[in-house]
C-alpha cells in the first residue's frame, strides 16, 4: 500500500495516475489531501508528512509507502527537501532513510508545470504556469511520466529529474 499526501486535487491526480502506471492498484492507494480553505495546503503537507512517516515506522514489518507531493513554489527544491526534513528533526523523529519507501514528488512552481510539459509545451521552472491549462487528460499524463521516468528523460526540469530518483524508493 502507498499513501499519497497532497496539497490539491490536481496534484493527487497526477499522483494517482503515475502511481496506477507504474503498476500499483487503485485500491492501494490511500490519499490524504490539504482540505480547502483550512489555510497553507504547504504547512499541511509538512505535518501530514511526520504522521506519515510515523505510521510507516511503527508498521515496518508491512510494504508501506509514503509519496509526499508538494508544490516548490516559491522556494528552491532543496529549501522545500530540507523543510519536510526539519519536519521530521523537530518531532524526534531520524531523518528518511536511504532505504525507506518515502518519496518526495515537488514540482516547481505548480504541478501545472510538468502537465504542460507532458502534453508537449516547452517549459521553464522560471515561469508559474497556475491556470494555464484548462482541461488535463491525467490518464496520459500518468503514461507520460512513466515513459521519461523510465527513459531518465528530465525534460530539462531539474525537479523532474530530481522526482525520478525519488520514484526509485517506492516503485513497485
Amino acid at each position: 500500500r502507498i499513501t499519497i499526501v497532497v496539497e490539491d486535487d490536481r496534484l493527487e491526480r497526477f499522483c494517482r495516475e503515475a502511481l496506477m502506471q507504474l503498476g500499483y492498484y487503485r485500491k492501494e492507494i490511500r490519499v490524504r489531501k490539504s482540505p480547502p480553505g483550512k489555510g497553507s495546503g504547504k504547512s499541511w503537507v509538512t505535518q501530514q508528512h511526520v504522521a506519515e512517516v510515523k505510521t510507516l515506522r511503527s508498521r515496518n514489518y508491512q510494504s508501506l509507502a509514503v509519496l509526499i507531493g508538494s508544490d516548490v513554489d516559491e522556494l528552491s527544491l532543496k529549501e522545500r527537501i530540507a523543510q519536510l526534513e526539519e519536519s521530521l528533526r523537530v518531532s524526534n523523529l531520524d531523518e528518511r532513510g536511504t532505504d525507506e519507501r518515502i518519496a518526495y514528488w515537488l514540482p516547481k512552481w505548480h504541478i501545472e508545470t510538468w502537465l504542460m510539459a507532458f502534453n508537449g509545451h516547452e517549459v521553464t521552472e522560471m515561469t508559474d504556469y497556475k491556470n494555464q491549462l484548462s482541461t488535463v487528460n491525467f490518464k496520459n499524463v500518468g503514461a507520460a511520466y512513466v515513459k521519461h521516468y523510465r527513459n531518465r528523460d528530465d525534460l530539462g526540469l531539474p525537479s523532474l529529474a530530481n522526482t525520478f530518483a525519488e520514484t526509485v524508493r517506492i516503485e513497485s
